[in-house]
């Protein structure tokens, strides 16, 4: 509670404001420090109550000006500034990038070139991580975190068997994924994600490298005993403004005839379903 009051009040400070919305957090703050009058819904502060305000952030924090400090970063972070690095906002391990490698590739981590064996990944510290020795790799990006511990099981196509597989992150680590990302050679990225409206459209936003879908793309269907039961009609219609935008990215492109196909079959396979399932993977750009 003491992070989530702490950033009410260091927004409010730092953004020049004198209003806030009476919520939860703003309740027990204004409960705790009798700051602020409340009138239709809103917490109005005088110069008094800001410095009241400011005064009870540092005490909350052990010393932390809401004016001039942060509680984003990690514990490492925190810990330089506060006797409680608890209070840091970033995850123990959301900052770190999630990899495995493949066949004969290799990634460097502090000048040790070194790579993963099945079944295993690396989790690093984004500026641990050789990245000009990465734009010289084969780098695929892996949209669901659940696929890789299986990794090696991505039947890759022949010339992108030996690569870098990057989760593309869900936390702070996200940020990272996206630098390396924009300064990746387009010849040397491939992007891995579901089959559906949302994972096509977030792979064409990209802009660059080639896209990884089933090399049966054109065969598949809702009816199909032999799929298993993988396209999930259900998860497609809860995709639809998913694939209003990728009508749009599509149009008069080499892949307005995938698009077709996915939306007049309502196609949507997850990445766990292909992998599964030993589906072959082909690429397309």
């Amino acid at each position: 509670m003491a992070a989530d009051e702490f950033g009410a009040i260091e927004r409010l400070l730092k953004k020049g404001r004198r209003t806030a919305r009476v919520s939860k957090v703003w309740q027990r703050i204004h409960d705790e420090t009798g700051a602020g009058i409340i009138t239709n819904n809103q917490l109005l502060f005088t110069p008094g109550d800001l410095r009241r305000l400011r005064e009870y952030a540092k005490y909350l924090t052990n010393g932390l000006d809401p004016l001039t400090d942060t509680l984003k970063g990690t514990r490492m972070d925190l810990a330089e500034k506060t006797s409680d690095e608890k209070l840091a906002s970033d995850s123990v391990f959301g900052a770190l990038l999630v990899l495995a490698t493949s066949g004969e590739a290799r990634v460097t981590i502090n000048g040790q070139v070194t790579n993963t064996p099945p079944g295993a990944v690396l989790s690093v510290r984004a500026e641990a991580l050789d990245t000009e020795a990465l734009k010289q790799c084969r780098l695929v990006i892996i949209e669901n975190g659940s696929l890789m511990p299986h990794w090696q099981d991505i039947r890759l196509p022949t010339e992108w068997r030996d690569s870098v597989l990057l989760y593309r992150g869900h936390r702070e680590n996200m940020r990272h994924v996206r630098k390396l990302i924009a300064e990746q050679p387009g010849e040397n990225l491939a992007l891995y994600y579901d089959f559906d409206p949302e994972g096509l459209e977030m792979a064409l936003s990209m802009g660059k490298g080639t896209i990884l879908i089933p090399v049966a793309w054109a065969e598949l269907n809702n009816e199909s005993d032999t799929l298993g039961g993988a396209p999930q009609r259900n998860a497609y219609r809860r995709q639809t403004k998913a694939m209003k935008r990728l009508r749009m990215l599509s149009e008069g492109t080499d892949w307005e005839p995938v698009v077709k196909i996915m939306e007049d079959r309502e196609l949507a396979v997850m990445q766990e379903h292909m992998t599964v399932r030993d589906w072959d993977l082909t690429t397309r750009c």
